[in-house]
């Protein structure tokens, strides 16, 4: 999906969603935005692979919450996500391989929010729930320590990856009132990966990944 049209869709979607929310008077439904950086790293067991560090990643789109009571919410919305993470690759073929695998999901959280009182304007929180999401591109940067093979960047290599992936997805985090139904929403949350997300192709050994993450999460609330 073209980010321009997606920002478009997004700023209509909250202009309307805010206008319902204040109409209703704002107790039971909230709607806001978010952008947040996240360290990701991705997780293998295949023979002649090891982990090899992290990298930075950014989630941005629509946070929406629907009130169960005053201390407790259904918490969803769309998220643009980017994942990945470093790993090595070692055999007698191709000698050390580096690889740096970069992931984007389209996302939608579904999860139980739970918040105490307002304490001196602010809020705290706790959130449990889960991330499913379907890959929409992969792409790969390829360094052989070797000559005789060629350096890639930017490797497509989206056909190697299942199209739906999930992660457990906890945190905590405060709120603080800025007036009215508007407040400022922040807070560390950690990203589980559940599930295998590498099919791979037949000309290569098998292997298993999972994507983690440590994520600030950063947004408005109207």
């Amino acid at each position: 999906m073209n980010k321009r049209v997606f920002l478009s869709i997004m700023m209509a979607t909250a202009i309307s969603f805010s206008a319902k929310a204040q109409n209703d008077g704002g107790s039971k439904f909230h709607f806001g935005l978010k952008a947040s950086p996240s360290y990701n790293w991705m997780k293998t067991d295949g023979t002649g692979l090891e982990n090899d560090g992290g990298s930075i990643g950014l989630s941005y789109g629509l946070m929406t919450e629907f009130a169960i009571s005053k201390n407790y919410a259904f918490a969803t919305g769309l998220e643009i996500t980017y994942r990945g993470g470093k790993y090595n690759f070692n055999s007698a073929a191709t000698g050390d391989v580096s690889f740096k695998q970069k992931l984007q999901y389209v996302e939608v959280p579904i999860g139980l929010k739970l918040k105490t009182n307002e304490i001196g304007y602010i809020k705290y929180y706790g959130l449990f729930g889960v991330l499913p999401g379907v890959l929409v591109k992969a792409k790969q940067d390829v360094d052989f320590e070797s000559t005789l093979f060629e350096d890639k960047e930017n490797n497509g290599n989206q056909s190697k990856f299942y199209a739906f992936n999930a992660h457990l997805n906890v945190g905590a985090g405060i709120e603080y009132n800025l007036g009215g139904n508007t407040s400022f929403t922040a807070g560390i949350h950690y990203n589980n990966g559940l599930m295998d997300i590498y099919k791979g192709s037949d000309d290569e050994p098998s292997a298993q990944f999972r994507t983690d993450g440590i994520v600030l999460n950063v947004g408005i609330f109207f």
